[in-house]
């Protein structure tokens, strides 16, 4: 029987660090998705081997319009006309390329795991966009950026990959209902998911944290150690 192996992510330092009041009123929730799996993806769309060997294995074509991604059991980002991120629940990742290699062989693409350089950082509330906004150079005004778009830009100093969904069940919140409504946080509001490098994960996590205190923030990281079976 396998031992269960514990798991630690960039971020831990930041949460174990960052003062966890429990706030009555917030306008900011801030949570750490450290163990997703992101493979990088290059192929052409206008082959229709590629893009149909694509989606059977992902269940869903991939994005083909500019700065979209899709939803679903894997979430398919656009990155350029031939190139998209992937991201997958934790521990899905080595799978999911192993189906991949095998259904595109003999095909012209490259398929890269990128799992352990990543991290994502979701943002949500009724003032995380201006949180946001105070120092990502994308406009984010929601008449030009809407749920379902995504981008690359800058955070401060750090490149990101930026994703706008609309909250739901499956984005509910880690709390209580009430804690979920003082952030704004009822179904419809907005959810950003910044993913970034991560050796730049602390550095955009602090950022996030201050430029978000003025709204009141509350911290909603997954348990440093995280347990896993290997």
């Amino acid at each position: 029987m396998s031992e269960p192996v514990q798991r630690h992510h960039v971020l831990e330092p930041f949460l174990a660090r960052t003062e966890q009041r429990a706030l009555t009123e917030y306008g900011v929730a801030m949570e750490v998705l450290p163990y997703r799996g992101y493979l990088n993806l290059r192929g052409d769309l206008n082959d229709g081997v590629f893009s149909e060997a694509v989606r059977e294995v992902l269940g869903r074509s991939l994005p083909g319009a500019a700065n979209t991604f899709t939803e679903g059991g894997y979430r398919g980002f656009w990155l350029g006309p031939d190139e998209w991120l992937v991201m997958t629940d934790p521990g899905l990742e080595v799978a999911l390329a192993q189906r991949l290699e095998n259904a595109l062989a003999g095909r012209t693409c490259a398929l890269t795991d990128l799992t352990g350089g990543q991290i994502c950082i979701r943002l949500r509330g009724r003032d995380a966009r201006n949180a946001l906004a105070t120092g990502c150079t994308l406009d984010l005004d929601s008449r030009v950026f809407a749920p379902g778009q995504c981008a690359q830009t800058v955070l401060g100093k750090a490149s990101i990959l930026i994703a706008l969904s609309v909250a739901g069940p499956g984005l509910a919140v880690t709390g209580n209902t009430r804690e979920g409504k003082d952030a704004g946080l009822a179904d419809g509001a907005a959810v950003f998911d910044i993913i970034v490098r991560r050796t730049f994960a602390e550095y955009a996590a602090e950022w996030l944290y201050r430029s978000a205190k003025e709204y009141g923030i509350r911290l909603m990281g997954e348990s440093p150690g995280h347990a896993s079976e290997r």
